[in-house]
């Protein structure tokens, strides 16, 4: 079997199960990727990853590489007749469950990854044909060794 040359799909779908098995994150709509015309009124999603490579050692063959990468968790709820600080209140609920997960098992059993935490937490709000909505963008960063 050839070596994986990153672990970003496994992370992300380890990412998704333990987002769904969450007591907190029940009747919540979670998916691999932005859930387009299906969306619900609280949804998280897993969504865009950047990434970086680097060699872990020079003389080692196969060649062993360190990967970091940030994968953007999107937290976004919609609630029609409710106030922006309701929503907002709303959707930082549902963004700490998402950081309780991962600080819960910074590795989600995923071969090859060392720890993840999140480090960046964007949170956008304002109102559409549906209603207020706030959405926050977790910066959640893997460290793995292939």
């Amino acid at each position: 079997m050839p070596t994986p040359t990153t672990t970003i799909p496994a992370f992300k779908s380890a990412l998704v199960a333990a987002l769904q098995a969450s007591s907190a994150l029940t009747g919540v709509q979670v998916s691999y990727g932005n859930p387009g015309d299906t969306q619900r009124s609280e949804s998280i999603w897993v969504g865009d990853t950047r990434s970086q490579q680097q060699p872990s050692a020079m003389k080692s063959l196969p060649v062993r590489r360190d990967e970091e990468y940030t994968t953007d968790v999107v937290v976004e709820i919609t609630q029609p007749r409710a106030t922006q600080e309701n929503v907002d209140l709303r959707a930082a609920t549902l963004a700490a469950a998402v950081e309780t997960v991962i600080a819960e098992d910074p590795s989600l059993g995923v071969n090859g990854v060392l720890w993840s935490t999140v480090d960046t937490y964007d949170m956008a709000g304002g109102f559409d044909a549906d209603g207020r909505v706030c959405i926050i963008t977790i910066g959640v960063t893997t460290h793995a060794r292939l």
